[in-house]
């Protein structure tokens, strides 16, 4: 994550634009662990592994912040609070799916097939640097990297993070984590400013919200 990131999140409970970053490990100006504290109301949001979590307190990884506090020592009180049963399902699912999506998925003939002929073209004739693009719904980073050869201001959420992992690593291989600020976010309350981004790209996803 670059920290300049937050000059476009909000925090996705009160929706206040006011965050500051505690950064814990930075590598060549890359935030890989911290913590994203909102100034209004109080809550604070982990960079763990390079991936921002931005889910609200109901569809929160409460586990992982557990995990979080007692290894660096800070004070957290989990949430009681649920969200939709579909998109915790979702959560889940994708949690145990992630390690094997690039070899069931991602490597298909079919997604080898629609990026040569529909995404890459689309990115190519749209995307020019200089601009920031929001990419919703990029799994283990399939699209991250064709996006990121046009612009190094891309955003990329999922609802996943155990996919973001995935999706750091793979851009990790290739030299591009500078480009690409990967977040956890739920694409139905997108945690950003208004007139944030000039461009976006949404594919294999709509199927999952309701």
């Amino acid at each position: 994550m670059k920290q300049s990131v937050l000059d476009i999140v909000i925090c996705p409970d009160c929706g206040g634009g006011d965050l500051i970053l505690d950064a814990i490990n930075v590598v060549d100006l890359e935030v890989i662990d911290g913590r994203v504290l909102c100034q209004g109301c109080t809550r604070w949001f982990r960079v763990e592994g390079g991936v921002l979590d931005l889910l609200p307190a109901d569809l929160r990884r409460e586990h992982f912040y557990i995990e979080f506090s007692r290894r660096y020592g800070f004070y957290y009180i989990p949430s009681s609070l649920k969200g939709e049963s579909q998109k915790l399902e979702q959560i889940t699912f994708f949690a145990a799916d992630a390690d094997i999506y690039d070899a069931d998925i991602t490597d298909s003939p079919y997604y080898h097939v629609l990026d040569a002929t529909v995404v890459l073209p689309w990115v190519e004739r749209n995307i020019e640097s200089g601009m920031r693009i929001l990419e919703v719904g990029c799994g283990t980073g399939r699209q991250c990297k064709l996006l990121a050869s046009r612009s190094d201001d891309v955003v990329s959420l999922d609802i996943s993070e155990e996919m973001l992992r995935v999706a750091f690593k793979n851009l990790s291989n290739e030299g591009l984590t500078g480009a690409v600020n990967l977040i956890a976010a739920d694409a139905e309350r997108l945690p950003f400013k208004a007139q944030t981004f000039d461009g976006g790209l949404i594919v294999g996803t709509l199927h999952h919200v309701s």
